[in-house]
C-alpha cells in the first residue's frame, strides 16, 4: 500500500499536543503546579488570617479552591500556547510537506524532502489512532503522522494497519476520544 499525503503545520501541532498529553512526565509537573498554587494560596490565607486582617485571610482561604482548578486550565492553555509556538517557529517556513508512505510485506518506507526512512515492523513500538490521526511510533524521537483527511477510504486504511499490527503484534492503541486537555 502507497500513500502519498501533504502534511501541514497543523499536524505537527496535533502530533506534540498528542505526545506531550501522553507524557506522564508533563503530567506530573502540571498536577504538581497545580497543587502548588493552590496550596500557597491557602498558606497565604492562614498567615493573613492569623497574623494579617481577618477579611483578607477569609478571601484567600475561600478562594484558594477556585485558585486551584483555574490553574488547571490556565496551565493547559499555556502548554498549548507554548506547543503552538514552538511547532510554528520550527515548520512554519518548512510546512506544507509532501510525504510518501509505502508500507510492504515486512518494513515501511517514509519518504519526505528527498529523505527516506526504511523501518521494519518488529521496530514499531506502537500505533495510535486518534480522531483525525495515525501514529507510528518507533522510538521517543522517530515518529510517522498520517492525517486521515488526505486518505479516500480511512476505514480501509485503519484495518490495513490494524492488521499489520495483530500480525507483528504491535499495540495498536484505538484512541478515537481523544481531546487536549
Amino acid at each position: 500500500m502507497q500513500i502519498d499525503y501533504t502534511l501541514k503545520e497543523k499536524d505537527y501541532l496535533n502530533f506534540q499536543l498528542y505526545h506531550v498529553s501522553t507524557n506522564e512526565n508533563v503530567a506530573k509537573q502540571r498536577r504538581n503546579t497545580q497543587i502548588i498554587v493552590g496550596l500557597v494560596v491557602l498558606i497565604l490565607g492562614v498567615f493573613f488570617l492569623i497574623f494579617g486582617d481577618k477579611w483578607e485571610g477569609i478571601y484567600l482561604l475561600t478562594g484558594a479552591i477556585p485558585v486551584y482548578y483555574l490553574c488547571g486550565f490556565y496551565a493547559r492553555w499555556l502548554y498549548r500556547f507554548t506547543i503552538r509556538k514552538h511547532v510554528s517557529n520550527t515548520y512554519s517556513k518548512n510546512t506544507p510537506r509532501q510525504v510518501k508512505l509505502s508500507i510492504l510485506d515486512d518494513t515501511i518506507e517514509y519518504y519526505e524532502r528527498g529523505l527516506s526512512s526504511k523501518y521494519k515492523f518488529e521496530e514499531l513500538q506502537s500505533i495510535v489512532n486518534i480522531r483525525k490521526y495515525i501514529f507510528f511510533k518507533f522510538n521517543e524521537t522517530s515518529f510517522i503522522i498520517l492525517p486521515k483527511r488526505e486518505l479516500s477510504d480511512e476505514n480501509y486504511v485503519s484495518t490495513y494497519i490494524q492488521n499489520y499490527a495483530q500480525k507483528y503484534n504491535i499495540p495498536f492503541r484505538d484512541k478515537i476520544k481523544w481531546k487536549w486537555r
